[in-house]
């Protein structure tokens, strides 16, 4: 096992054992320091208890067992179930994998599902289509089972009004929203189809003025979101996507999921729940 994955596997063990999402918040950034990449891949793997509370006992890995360090203090790792060669990473991935797939064509409202783009605290994001012929591809975020508390609710709809509320070619837009069969809440989001920020900056070794020119652009659609009372708390590189539009390289930002409405003057996320990326704060 690699350094790397024998660290994942030790954080994701603590991690199980936080009493609150603001104490497990508290030990990624502790135990990670500023690597966003393993923060992201450790949220991945708590996302996917969230979505399934019985995912560690799935096959994958038996329950948390505590063992003695050299020191002597109790140190929690993950005891392998029937695969041995089964990583933390490798056996998170699978399962994910398998719960979406029992979706992968199934109808949500008048949209059929291709394939998830992304999966998070708060729910997963789908690539799909209206079921009619010529329709354009679109991005769906459906409330995951697990979240369906009505705090989580409120969130989710609270972001739904955010996005509904903003209209600029530098923004995500909302096109439409509803609640699924199953009771599932989602709304559908224009399907941006690019690279995050950094990523299509060093993919085609952009100039420092061509840079700069990105930025101005992200800026003037975040003073178009402050001029309409939304703070996005939570804009990092992952969060702007860059696409070509009549050869320009046009930033797109997405996910208010963090969002804060200044009318309203609250978060409907209390304190103790802010989704918000510690690292880039």
């Amino acid at each position: 096992m690699s350094a790397v994955s024998s660290e994942l596997e030790r954080i994701f063990a603590l991690g199980l054992q936080a009493a609150s999402t603001e104490s497990r918040r508290a030990l990624l950034e502790r135990e990670c320091g500023a690597n966003a990449e393993l923060i992201s891949e450790l949220e991945q793997l708590f996302a996917a208890t969230e979505v399934r509370g019985d995912f560690l006992d799935t096959g994958v890995f038996r329950p948390l067992v505590m063992r003695s360090s050299a020191e002597n203090e109790p140190v929690w790792t993950l005891a392998k179930a029937d695969s041995p060669g089964t990583s933390v990473r490798e056996g998170a991935s699978r399962f994910l994998q398998d719960e979406n797939s029992t979706f992968t064509g199934a109808m949500i409202g008048r949209y059929r599902r291709f394939r998830v783009l992304g999966d998070g605290r708060m729910g997963s994001v789908w690539l799909a289509q209206l079921d009619e012929p010529f329709a354009p591809k679109v991005a769906i975020k459906v409330l995951s089972t697990a979240k369906q508390s009505p705090e989580f609710i409120a969130r989710f709809e609270a972001e739904r009004m955010t996005l509904a509320r903003l209209n600029h070619p530098g923004i995500a837009r909302i096109l439409d929203g509803g609640v699924d069969t199953d009771g599932s809440p989602y709304f559908v989001m224009e399907y941006v189809q690019g690279s995050s920020l950094i990523k299509y900056c060093n993919e085609n070794t952009l100039s420092l003025s061509a840079r700069w020119r990105l930025f101005q652009d992200v800026c003037r659609a975040i003073q178009y979101a402050h001029r309409q009372r939304v703070i996005h708390r939570d804009l990092k590189p992952s969060n702007i996507l860059v696409q070509d539009v009549d050869g320009r390289p046009t930033p797109r930002i997405i996910d208010f999921g963090v969002s804060l409405s200044l009318e309203s003057e609250r978060a409907v996320a209390t304190e103790a729940e802010h989704l918000i990326t510690g690292t880039l704060m």
